[in-house]
């Protein structure tokens, strides 16, 4: 699929942002696969701010921008928003193997998820472990 044939664009909150709902009990579930873990530092470490740039991100099925683009003069009409995206600053384990991290998906005023997940890198594959849906729209 070419950049140009692509007619959807999903909006990349240019900020990392968080939610209040992350807290030491929405952490329990990776306690199986992180053994040595500080829940209180992974909360504290996912809420810490930073900027993202949606440059940065690449997709085969949309157009990603960042949401500070959104209505830009130059944007083709012929294109439809997707969604809103927003990740959170990303936990790394010790081992450097698992990675946690919030993310947030608004599709519509009926649609939308948000959530932790758990990814694991095995030989340079990642793979979603667990993910645990803290709202759903």
């Amino acid at each position: 699929i070419n950049d140009d044939n692509l007619k959807g664009t999903l909006y990349v909150n240019d900020e990392v942002i968080t939610d209040n709902k992350i807290d030491k009990e929405s952490l329990n579930f990776i306690q199986d696969y992180i053994k040595t873990v500080n829940l209180d530092s992974i909360s504290q470490n996912l809420k810490v701010n930073k900027q993202l740039n949606a440059s940065n991100l690449s997709s085969n099925f949309v157009k990603i921008k960042n949401q500070s683009e959104m209505n830009d003069e130059n944007d083709n009409s012929s294109f439809f928003e997707v969604g809103n995206l927003t990740f959170s600053k990303i936990y790394v384990s010790k081992e450097n193997n698992y990675y946690v991290l919030y993310f947030g998906f608004v599709c519509g005023s009926k649609c939308g998820e948000g959530g932790i997940i758990l990814v694991e890198n095995k030989k340079g594959n990642w793979t979603l472990i667990k993910k645990k849906t803290l709202w759903e729209i």
